[in-house]
């Protein structure tokens, strides 16, 4: 289980699951994140780097920007 604390939040930040729900989030909010029950499959594109689609699409690597 993970649990991460919005601290500090620029105006707008949204929490997004699934890619389909959307929330936003406050300072002071909690956003727990457990293991589902079933695994996983994913299937891996060899025509891009392993870490391509999660640095450039969700910016992964990057510090946040708080304003």
């Amino acid at each position: 289980m993970i649990d991460v604390h919005a601290d500090a939040v620029n105006e707008g930040t949204t929490v997004i699951i699934d890619g389909q729900v959307s929330s936003p989030l406050h300072p002071g909010d909690r956003v727990t994140i457990r293991r589902f029950d079933s695994d996983l499959l994913l299937v891996r594109n060899p025509l891009y780097a392993r870490w391509y689609k999660l640095v450039t699409k969700m910016h992964w690597g990057q510090a946040p920007t708080l304003k």
